[in-house]
C-alpha cells in the first residue's frame, strides 16, 4: 500500500503528464501560440480595434507598427520604427526635430508629403544645418501618452527640438472606466500579472486565458458607442475626460522638463480646430489656453497655429478635412506657424523665408 508521500508524488507526476499531454495536443492543434488576452482597457478613440496598424504597448497603451499599411489609402506611414534605428553619432551640422502628436500630426486625410512635418522639413532644407524632421504622431494619443513617449523613447531620436501638438481633441474625449493616468496603472497591473505567471509560456494556459477573456468580453459589452452618444448629444462624460485640464497642464510641463533635460528645445503648437467644432465642443478653448500658459511659464517657444486658423464657419472646408483634422492647406499653415516660431527662437536663420511658406497673416 502506498504511503502518503508516495501518493502525493504519484499524483503530482500524473498531473504533470496530463498537463504535458494536453499541452502537446493544443500545440499540434493550434500550431501557432495564441495571443495573450488584451488588457482590461477601452478607449473612445483610436485603440486596438481602430483599423490602423496598431499593436499593444505596455507603456503607451498602443503604438503604430512601422511597417503597417494605412487604411485610408494615403501615403502616410508611421516613422517611429525607422527613426528609432537612426545611427548614433550624428555629424556636425545635423539636427533632429521629432514631431510628437495625435492623428493631426500623423496626417489623417492627407498624403504623407503634405503633413506639416514634411513641409517643415522641406523648408528647413534651405538651412545650412541639415535637419531631420521625424513624424511620430499616433492617432488617438493624448498628452499623457506623449509625455510617456518623451520619457521612454525620445532620447533614441537624439532630438535638438521636439515639436508637441497636443490638446486638439483626445484629451477631452470621454474616458471609459478611468482617465489615462489611472488606466496606466491598470495596464501596469495587467502586465505584471502576465509576467508573474510562469505558466503563461504554455499554449494551454494562454488558450484558456484567451477563452476566458472572450467570455468576459461578451458578458461585459463595450461602452464605446454609449459614451460617444452621450458626449455627442448631451456633452456628458460619465467617467470624466481622458485627461483633465490640470493633468494636461502637468503633462505639458513634464514634456518641457524632460525635453530640456535632453538638452533639446521644446516647441509647443496650439492645435487648430474648425469653427463649427469649437462652437459644438467648447472644451478645446480651455486646452488651447493651457498650452499658451504652460509655454509662457516654462519658457517654451510657441507656434500659435490655432490663432492663425481661427476662421469663420463658412471657411472650415478650406482648411479642414473634417471636424478635427487640417487638410493640405491647413497643414501648410501649421508648418508656417512652426517655421515662424523657429525663426523667433533663433533656431534657424531669420532670412530663411521661401516663397509662399510663411505668407499667412503676416508671419514673416
Amino acid at each position: 500500500m502506498l504511503s502518503l508521500a508516495q501518493k502525493v508524488i504519484f499524483g503530482a507526476a500524473t498531473s504533470a503528464l496530463l498537463l504535458a499531454a494536453a499541452e502537446c495536443c493544443v500545440r499540434l492543434a493550434l500550431r501557432a501560440p495564441p495571443k495573450s488576452d488584451p488588457p482590461p482597457l477601452e478607449f473612445v478613440n483610436a485603440d486596438f480595434g481602430s483599423g490602423f496598424p496598431i499593436e499593444r504597448d505596455e507603456t503607451l497603451f498602443w503604438r503604430l507598427r512601422a511597417d503597417g499599411a494605412i487604411p485610408n489609402g494615403t501615403e502616410t506611414i508611421n516613422h517611429e520604427g525607422t527613426a528609432a534605428r537612426r545611427s548614433s553619432g550624428r555629424s556636425r551640422g545635423h539636427a533632429a526635430d521629432p514631431c510628437i502628436g495625435d492623428s493631426s500630426t500623423f496626417g489623417i486625410g492627407v498624403a504623407e508629403d503634405a503633413t506639416y512635418a514634411r513641409r517643415l522639413e522641406r523648408w528647413l532644407a534651405s538651412s545650412p544645418t541639415r535637419w531631420e524632421v521625424v513624424n511620430v504622431g499616433v492617432p488617438g494619443y493624448t498628452s499623457f501618452q506623449m509625455a510617456r513617449f518623451v520619457a521612454t523613447r525620445a532620447r533614441d531620436l537624439e532630438p535638438d527640438v521636439i515639436v508637441v501638438y497636443a490638446g486638439a481633441w483626445n484629451e477631452y474625449m470621454p474616458a471609459i472606466g478611468s482617465d489615462d493616468a489611472h488606466s496606466a496603472g491598470r495596464m501596469r497591473d495587467w502586465a505584471i500579472g502576465r509576467r508573474g505567471l510562469s505558466l503563461e509560456r504554455l499554449h494551454l494556459v494562454r488558450w484558456f486565458r484567451k477563452l476566458l477573456a472572450g467570455v468576459q468580453s461578451t458578458s461585459r459589452p463595450s461602452k464605446t458607442k454609449e459614451y460617444v452618444w452621450q458626449f455627442s448629444t448631451k456633452h456628458e462624460r460619465p467617467d470624466g475626460p481622458r485627461v483633465a485640464p490640470e493633468d494636461f497642464r502637468a503633462n505639458l510641463a513634464e514634456i518641457a522638463r524632460l525635453t530640456k533635460e535632453m538638452a533639446a528645445r521644446p516647441l509647443f503648437v496650439t492645435p487648430p480646430l474648425p469653427a463649427k467644432t469649437r462652437e459644438r465642443v467648447p472644451d478645446g478653448e480651455d486646452y488651447a489656453r493651457i498650452v499658451r500658459e504652460v509655454a509662457a511659464a516654462e519658457n517654451v517657444t510657441l507656434a500659435d497655429a490655432r490663432e492663425r486658423l481661427t476662421r469663420p464657419i463658412e471657411e472650415d472646408s478650406q482648411y479642414f478635412g473634417d471636424g478635427v483634422h487640417p487638410n493640405d492647406t491647413g497643414h501648410g499653415i501649421v508648418a508656417a506657424s512652426l517655421g515662424s516660431a523657429m525663426k523667433r527662437a533663433g533656431l534657424v536663420d531669420a532670412a530663411l523665408v521661401p516663397p509662399g511658406l510663411l505668407a499667412e497673416r503676416g508671419s514673416s
